[in-house]
């Protein structure tokens, strides 16, 4: 099971085995920070009644996941910007007869819609379906996005289907087409294993990414002492909304732990800003020289200011620019004019050391 949300998932999987799966929806998708499975508690800020007292007598258990498009496949089908899957059990069938109130209060729970307006539905899915279209303000859209949100009822299982960022007609026409493929589910539920919720290969499959990709595997474990630390996301430089001058795409790990990548031409200009040259060019830093496989490392170990005399006690920040094929990636580098770079969990020479060494190319397999 995919889903990590501690030992009421498997007081209640079928909240977990009724949902839309990440590889049912075309090439592209990932996984978004909107992707939970917990009971049912409606936020203690809200005026709203219905869905507490719902809550109350019915003890709901609810999942969701939100997938997001990081780019369109040719050839690959049906492919709306965002998507997001839900369910809600209940003990028994009783329960999944929500009121109007409730089914509105619930998708603004379970979806974070807002501007609610239901709709006839155009189709059936199991024993009763309900349509909402909505408006939210999503990311970088400067306008609210239209969506749609089928909501159906089965059994004990109350099923959504999101879809959201085109027209509402195009929206409700692939909620339902999703709906239908999520309706299977509901029928013959199963567990949501890893490989169907595998979203690494459409992180670094995305064309967007211009340079060659360096990352650490799916699991960084450097053993000797030191933390792992886990891939979250790859993304250019224009998914980020800005970045360093020059900088062109960034991998992530958890926690903490960024692999940003220019271009050897704009590295060389970089390093000649202000930006480019803090904490490395500071007096006091130290630097160690790593030859690899394919290029070369040097590891920086920065005080957090200027000293006239260069203290006695270890340094507070590492940082490291790694020199590879087609690629210059930078590790803990500063952000901004008035800030220090952070890596949490490899502020040593053995832990950079680590890092930069186990550095090696993404390829197709």
């Amino acid at each position: 099971m995919v889903i990590n949300a501690g030992p009421a998932v498997a007081a209640e999987p079928l909240a977990v085995e009724a949902l839309l799966r990440l590889d049912e929806l075309p090439k592209g998708f990932v996984f978004d920070q909107r992707s939970y499975c917990e009971p049912v508690n409606p936020r203690s800020n809200s005026g709203k009644r219905a869905l507490a007292e719902y809550v109350e007598q019915f003890h709901p258990y609810g999942c969701h996941l939100g997938y997001t498009r990081l780019y369109r496949s040719p050839g690959e089908g049906l492919d709306p910007p965002i998507v997001a899957t839900a369910t809600v059990t209940t003990p028994n069938s009783a329960g999944t007869a929500a009121s109007p109130p409730v089914a509105s209060e619930l998708i603004e729970y379970l979806n974070e819609s807002r501007e609610l307006t239901e709709v006839p539905a155009a189709r059936v899915l199991g024993e009763e379906t309900r349509v909402f279209h909505s408006r939210e303000h999503v990311g970088y859209r400067r306008e609210p996005m239209p969506g749609v949100t089928v909501l159906w009822r089965d059994g004990r299982v109350l099923a959504a289907l999101y879809v959201g960022g085109w027209s509402y007609a195009e929206d409700e026409a692939a909620a339902f087409a999703l709906a239908a493929q999520q309706q299977r589910r509901v029928e013959a539920p199963t567990p949501y294993l890893v490989p169907e919720a595998d979203d690494v290969l459409a992180y670094l499959e995305n064309p967007a990414l211009r340079l060659p990709v360096y990352w650490l595997g799916r699991v960084f474990r450097p053993g000797h002492g030191l933390p792992p630390s886990y891939f979250l996301s790859a993304f250019p430089r224009s998914y980020l909304g800005g970045g360093p001058p020059g900088f062109e795409q960034e991998v992530e790990y958890a926690p903490s732990l960024y692999l940003d990548s220019w271009s050897p031409q704009n590295w060389a200009h970089f390093v000649k800003t202000p930006l480019g040259r803090r904490q490395w060019s500071w007096r006091c830093t130290r630097s160690r020289t790593v030859q690899l496989r394919n290029g070369h490392a040097t590891i920086y170990a920065a005080y957090r200011t200027g000293h006239a005399v260069c203290p006695s006690f270890p340094p507070h920040h590492f940082s490291a620019h790694v020199y590879l094929p087609g690629v210059v990636i930078a590790i803990g580098e500063a952000p901004c004019g008035h800030c220090q770079g952070n890596l949490v969990t490899y502020e040593s020479w053995r832990g950079m050391e680590a890092v930069v060494r186990s550095l090696r190319r993404w390829r197709p397999s």
